[in-house]
């Protein structure tokens, strides 16, 4: 899996104008793995309230 960061995701301190470079993350897991963190993932959000 490769994951992108955009802009929405860079530091506060960085300018507008400021070049955002490209950062990707390459993550190596299984489908297993990624179908267990997805569970604990909607398990932590069941807190808080649809928007």
């Amino acid at each position: 899996m490769r994951v992108r960061l955009f802009r929405e995701a860079a530091p506060p301190w960085l300018d507008g104008d400021e070049r955002l470079d490209e950062h990707v993350v390459k993550i190596k897991a299984t489908a297993a793995c990624l179908q267990q963190a997805a569970a604990e993932w909607d398990r932590h959000l069941a807190s808080f309230p649809p928007r």
